[in-house]
């Protein structure tokens, strides 16, 4: 009974594991339960016909939906969801054991403003001075606007103890890339005013003089 009452922990865990640490616990079963083994060599079996990157993004696909997050395989293989509010994709490379995750165009500036385009690259190089995330930029002449993306790739190692609390971290340190270039830009905004009131206060004083 109690066996029947964990299959459905053990089917969510298993579903999280990696080809490598399956095939772990099949060559060390001392200590599992057979109905256990049997769930493992059966995800086992399933996972081992796949390409590498592909048996990595079903991974990757469970844990970002034990997450809560919505996942839809593109035409490319790469994985878009929303993440907190946001939409994110992940890049698998085929070659290797790395993913890079992009959120594209989470900010915008109107090309017109040249004050706060220009806040916006001094803000987007402090916040990559300051994160793991890199923060980057593209114009859009036709449209006549600014598009800040973020990106970082990291390792997908095999044997990473719980790789949906690895994702939950590596997707919330997008959101302090965030926080870094909105509170710069702000902060340069009100300096400019600032100092445009200092010298307006300036000039009237001379004025009178």
């Amino acid at each position: 009974m109690a066996v029947n009452k964990d299959q459905k922990k053990w089917k969510k865990a298993i579903s999280l594991m990696s080809v490598e640490e399956l095939e772990f616990i099949l060559e060390h079963p001392v200590g599992h339960y057979p109905e256990y083994l049997e769930m493992v060599e059966a995800r086992m079996e399933k996972l081992s016909v796949l390409p590498q990157h592909e048996a990595m993004r079903a991974v990757v696909k469970n844990a970002l939906e034990e997450l809560g997050c919505k996942c839809k395989i593109d035409e490319e293989g790469n994985l878009d969801f929303y993440f907190q509010g946001s939409s994110f994709t992940i890049v698998f490379d085929e070659s290797s054991h790395y993913l890079c995750i992009w959120e594209y165009f989470w900010k915008t500036v109107d090309l017109s403003d040249t004050n706060e385009v220009e806040r916006l690259k001094t803000a987007i190089n402090e916040a990559n001075e300051s994160t793991t995330v890199t923060a980057c930029y593209e114009i859009n002449e036709e449209l006549q606007r600014m598009y800040v993306s973020s990106t970082h790739c990291i390792l997908y190692h095999p044997m990473i103890a719980n790789i949906k609390e690895y994702l939950y971290i590596r997707l919330s340190n997008f959101f302090f890339v965030h926080d870094v270039v909105n509170t710069e830009m702000m902060m340069m905004e009100k300096k400019e005013k600032d100092e445009k009131r200092l010298q307006s206060y300036i000039l009237s004083n001379e004025a009178v003089c």
